[in-house]
């Protein structure tokens, strides 16, 4: 009698919370789980998110990206947050994770970023930009791979924020973020013992 009397209630605290009569048809409602796995090697990616480089803001950043999680346009418009799931910088797709890094408005930023990796790891630079920066990748070298995980990671972090703040030159604001964590991090003890010079 007492676990009826929980689950009554349980539902009624659900109806509360969802906004629904507790008679409506569709409750209790089964949860929509959507799987869209951006990263076509989950195993090499996710394997980079627990880099002891990066830190742990950054880390989960990248963690939220490459799961899918990040509230994109389109993802606003899956969760009836947005009716309207196109980039509002170029306007001519829908805005997912993949379109952040393909998006005409950020390729001057995507851009000096491939130039700092592929000047790292030049074998690189036959990789997609996608493949680059979902970390489906791999290099041999530590001290490259650390230099590598640690701009991608921050640069993910930069693009986002650029992006959602309302301005035109994502480049200036991502070169604005990135530069001063650079000339932090060039001054650790860490940078000169586990970072390929970059």
């Amino acid at each position: 009698m007492l676990e009826h009397c929980n689950s009554l209630l349980n539902l009624a605290i659900y109806c509360i919370l969802i906004n629904k009569p507790p008679n409506s048809k569709d409750i209790p409602m089964k949860p929509k789980i959507f799987t869209d796995n951006i990263t076509p090697n989950p195993k090499v990616s996710l394997s980079y998110l627990s880099s002891p480089i990066l830190s742990p803001p950054t880390r989960e950043h990248l963690f939220l990206t490459l799961h899918n999680l990040l509230l994109t346009r389109v993802r606003k418009k899956r969760l009836k947050i947005d009716t309207d799931d196109n980039c509002t910088h170029c306007k001519q797709a829908p805005e997912d994770i993949q379109h952040i890094f393909l998006c005409p408005a950020s390729q001057p930023a995507v851009n000096w970023m491939r130039r700092k990796i592929d000047g790292i790891a030049p074998e690189l630079a036959k990789e997609n930009h996608f493949s680059i920066f979902t970390l489906n990748f791999s290099i041999v070298d530590s001290n490259r791979k650390f230099s590598v995980i640690w701009l991608i990671a921050n640069f993910i972090n930069a693009i986002w924020h650029s992006r959602i703040e309302p301005t035109d030159n994502i480049i200036a604001r991502v070169l604005a973020d990135m530069k001063p964590k650079i000339e932090n991090l060039k001054k650790t003890q860490l940078y000169s013992n586990c970072f390929y010079p970059f």
